[in-house]
């Protein structure tokens, strides 16, 4: 057992090495071999349980990120050897984003990512939802002002909308709702760095929180919601404000980024785009509901108990939680105001 604990101590920190090389590099060189430590850091986490699904998800994510990765260096390098002499440097460039974006997983080069997602544990799912975004998003900071990062913006929104509504699978769920997230950073990143930060933190938070949830109760699939005993009720509030803060409800956490990024669309006249990003968040929040639905309005026999008669015992962790997900705006009007000046 400490031989495994040892094991997972050393991949967990090489992987935050790789994130960090790459984010402190001024080559593009050191940026691929960060990016190549991260992955060769990820995968024998992928592989640790003894599982087909997490092998055959392990072997598709080393495939898609070696793809991704090649393309990244040989452009790079190309960009650095040859860059007097191509006679359009916008199609090197290109090729860069698009082997960041296939990285990331956004649409249209999202396909390994509900693929595989099924076969991951839900922390490896919380690292490839949240860590394993950061070192792309850092790269693709540098050609944000291409043009062409709009179109990708608009596909990830769409497709992360849609893709989800007919799902079952809770991992595949979050997953097409990381995709549209992904276009809400995209443009967050397009708008202010400081602004970027603050809505990876916040995506960061509720995701760790859902990913907690799921992981402790062993839930999957949607059908296994309506299992939760009565004592659950707590965390059942708990996970349905997540969702909402998630979806960009207020007065919950999740919608003070969402606020400010369309604060600074409306200040650069970006209507249209804004307009299909709202409505895409809409739809997210439609499959949302089905997992909120068939885990709080079930209408069986338990939950027709006086409420005086359930049992709203909670520890620390569970309280410490709900007031995390239920902070009210007001307290992090400032936050937001300072962070994108």
């Amino acid at each position: 057992m400490k031989k495994v604990d040892c094991q997972k101590t050393i991949l967990f920190t090489m992987l935050v090495i790789g994130t960090m090389i790459t984010i402190s590099a001024h080559s593009w060189i050191s940026m691929w071999m960060g990016l190549e430590i991260n992955m060769l850091a990820f995968i024998p986490l992928l592989t640790k349980t003894n599982n087909m699904l997490s092998a055959e998800a392990s072997l598709k994510y080393f495939l898609i990120q070696t793809l991704a990765s090649s393309i990244f260096i040989i452009s790079s390098l190309m960009m650095c050897t040859y860059h007097n002499l191509l006679p359009d440097s916008n199609l090197i460039n290109n090729l860069i984003i698009f082997s960041l974006l296939i990285k990331l997983g956004a649409a249209p080069f999202h396909f390994w990512f509900p693929s595989m997602i099924e076969g991951l544990s839900w922390l490896n799912c919380l690292i490839l939802f949240t860590w394993q975004k950061i070192a792309p998003f850092i790269i693709l900071y540098l050609f944000i002002n291409n043009s062409i990062i709009y179109l990708f913006i608009l596909m990830s929104s769409i497709w992360g909308a849609v893709g989800g509504l007919n799902q079952t699978s809770v991992r595949k769920i979050m997953t097409y709702s990381s995709i549209n997230h992904i276009s809400w950073l995209m443009m967050a990143l397009k708008m202010n760095l400081n602004l970027f930060f603050l809505y990876f933190i916040v995506y960061t938070t509720i995701t760790l929180f859902l990913n907690w949830t799921f992981y402790h109760f062993n839930i999957n699939h949607l059908n296994q919601l309506i299992n939760f005993s009565n004592h659950n009720v707590l965390i059942k509030m708990l996970m349905m404000m997540n969702f909402m803060s998630l979806g960009g409800l207020p007065p919950f956490l999740g919608f003070l980024p969402k606020w400010t990024i369309l604060l600074k669309m409306i200040s650069y006249q970006m209507m249209l785009i804004m307009i299909i990003m709202v409505m895409c968040s809409l739809l997210t929040l439609l499959y949302y509901m089905k997992i909120m639905v068939s885990s709080l309005l079930i209408l069986t026999s338990q939950y027709k108990t006086s409420f005086l008669h359930l049992n709203l015992s909670m520890n620390l962790n569970q309280f410490t939680l709900i007031m995390m997900s239920t902070i009210p705006l007001y307290s992090l009007m400032f936050l937001s105001f300072f962070m994108i000046m």
